[in-house]
């Protein structure tokens, strides 16, 4: 399950990952930063955070599936 990084921290998102059996990964979709946003190589840096996520919490969903298929 992926968030936005304002809701990592959601009750209701951290319930419902319990009840699925699952992780919530954030993707940042930039659509809100800090002052951190100003660096020249913000935007690359959490492309790569967001790559790794995903990368993560699809590996965790391929698995899932697979044990639900055996």
């Amino acid at each position: 399950m992926l968030s936005e990084p304002q809701q990592a921290d959601s009750r209701s998102f951290a319930a419902l990952a319990k009840d699925l059996g699952v992780q919530v990964s954030v993707f940042d979709p930039l659509e809100t930063s800090g002052p951190e946003g100003l660096s020249p190589d913000y935007y690359f840096r959490v492309m790569a955070q967001n790559l790794a996520n995903l990368k993560a919490a699809f590996e965790q969903s391929a698995q899932v599936g697979g044990a639900a298929n055996e």
